[in-house]
């Protein structure tokens, strides 16, 4: 689902306008981007939870070269599925 089909999908099932449903979706987006960089935990009760963690060096190899290359450590964003969310994808397969 792309950005703009979200935004058409918020507005249908909130019954809002299209421009009021994607200043939602942005502030959301937005909301969630600050508190990553702030390395703050976004729990949506449900859902699921985003976090960042560290990612630390280490020594990969170049599969095209051979080559050994040194990565540096890195932060990274994580998500974890929550409880509901996961039952229902699970239930939506059978």
């Amino acid at each position: 689902m792309k950005k703009s089909e979200l935004i058409a999908s918020v507005a249908a099932k909130a019954c809002l306008a299209k421009v009021d449903a994607e200043a939602a979706v942005e502030a959301l987006l937005q909301t969630i981007e600050e508190a990553m960089k702030e390395d703050k935990t976004v729990r949506l009760s449900g859902f699921g939870t985003f976090c960042t963690a560290l990612r630390p060096a280490r020594n990969v190899r170049n599969p095209r070269t051979g080559e050994n290359v040194e990565l540096k450590e890195t932060k990274v964003v994580k998500f974890k599925i929550g409880k509901t969310l996961k039952e229902k994808i699970a239930s939506a397969k059978e």
